[in-house]
């Protein structure tokens, strides 16, 4: 036999210096107990003296604790749920399911001091073409303010170099402006494509409570075992709701872990089982992938048949794996595959442990800094632009420096 478990007990079997014999149980079950008080599965096997470990992804539970015993955990999981991964291109999907996806990076109020302040700049473009005595008239008006303002906007510039001073300062607060509203809008946009696209997200649902909402896509678990226990002895409001539906949908029991793996690989289905079977399980096959919260922390242990101190000898061993390592090495062997590797340190807020943090709306504080370079630069134009209406011979020397630096500037270039 091949596995994690076997490769385990072959560890123990030479810390031990004893001899395991592995055999399969007949009904391939873990161990329920009927009305009648037997027990079937491994711990049937166990209670019925024809065997003495029971070495599987067993999880400790009360009545089995009753008559039979457990060695220390050898693995932490928790509940977690099995998918396909969706087939659907998932651009076209953000598409349809978020029309307002491309608006979702600015806040309301970002967008309104963007609009004011755009149209804003366009007004005092037509002022300074309209007034300004150092702007071209034949370049003022409004379509020149259009044209500048549009310009600005797709971060191209102005067509001509205004004459104005004011104009120019106006052009080039504005296309900072632009420049730093583009990159921090793109920044925020990426962010929230890559939440949206994620595996978590281009499903209908992330977590254990979603699933239980939704209609789009069934679910199931093993029958009889520890999870469906769990799920229908619970008094959580979610756990309830998942109860109810898979006894409203018993086909959705598995009869074990391989068929509900089998079931999910035909898609539109969700298979609630342990965290460390579903990593395993998305490792190994790249068509599917892990959902949902750590629902019900728990550990998985070796059973032993009572009145024996084998748990003993087999706490001994798991330890001595633990600190040297050993441990580590065979859940990387067997708990990974060509798809991923299983995390060692599992999170507990519904997503997996390389999901990219969702984006973060773009909102007036983190937006302050260039709104306020975008004031500083409209009160400069105005000022300059008061200048040149009140102060013509001071605004006309200024312009007739700028005008020659351009100019020499532009003789050196064609000399050059």
């Amino acid at each position: 036999m091949k596995g994690f478990i076997p490769d385990l007990l072959d560890e123990i079997s030479d810390i031990l210096n004893v001899t395991l014999v592995l055999d399969h149980v007949a009904d391939w079950k873990f161990g329920t107990q009927d009305t009648l008080g037997n027990w079937n599965g491994m711990i049937g096997e166990l209670t019925s003296n024809k065997s003495d470990i029971a070495a599987a992804a067993l999880t400790l539970t009360a009545e089995r604790s009753r008559v039979v015993h457990f060695s220390h955990p050898f693995e932490t999981v928790g509940l977690r749920i099995l998918v396909k991964k969706p087939s659907m291109d998932i651009l076209t999907k953000l598409i349809n399911d978020d029309a307002g996806l491309f608006f979702r990076p600015l806040t309301l109020g970002v967008w309104m001091s963007v609009i004011i302040g755009f149209l804003v700049i366009g007004t005092l473009f037509y002022i300074i073409g309209r007034f300004s005595p150092l702007q071209d008239q034949s370049e003022g008006g409004i379509l020149w303010a259009l044209s500048v303002t549009c310009g600005v906007i797709s971060f191209q510039g102005a067509r001509h170099i205004p004459s104005a001073f004011s104009a120019r300062v106006l052009v080039s607060s504005a296309l900072l402006f632009t420049l730093i509203l583009v990159s921090m809008y793109s920044a925020t946009l990426v962010a929230f494509v890559s939440a949206k696209s994620s595996n978590n997200n281009a499903l209908p649902f992330s977590t254990f409570r979603g699933m239980s909402l939704q209609t789009e896509y069934q679910y199931g678990t093993v029958a009889g075992g520890s999870t469906y226990k769990y799920l229908t002895t619970s008094n959580g409001e979610t756990e309830r709701r998942i109860a109810m539906y898979l006894k409203e949908n018993p086909a959705n029991l598995m009869m074990s872990t391989a068929k509900g793996v089998s079931r999910v690989k035909q898609g539109k289905f969700g298979f609630i089982l342990e965290s460390a079977s579903a990593y395993h399980a998305s490792a190994s096959s790249c068509d599917m992938m892990v959902v949902g919260e750590n629902l019900r922390e728990r550990t998985y242990n070796f059973a032993c048949r009572q009145n024996t101190n084998i748990c003993d000898q087999l706490n001994i061993a798991i330890l001595q794996l633990k600190m040297n390592g050993r441990m580590d090495e065979l859940k990387t062997k067997w708990w990974s595959g060509k798809c991923g590797s299983f995390p060692r340190q599992q999170t507990t807020d519904g997503e997996t442990d390389n999901t990219l943090s969702k984006g973060t709306q773009l909102d007036m504080k983190r937006f302050t800094i260039p709104l306020i370079m975008l004031v500083i630069g409209i009160v400069m134009s105005v000022a300059i632009l008061l200048m040149e209406i009140y102060l013509p011979k001071v605004a006309g020397q200024l312009h007739t420096k700028r005008t020659s630096e351009d100019t020499q500037g532009f003789s050196g270039q064609m000399h050059a």
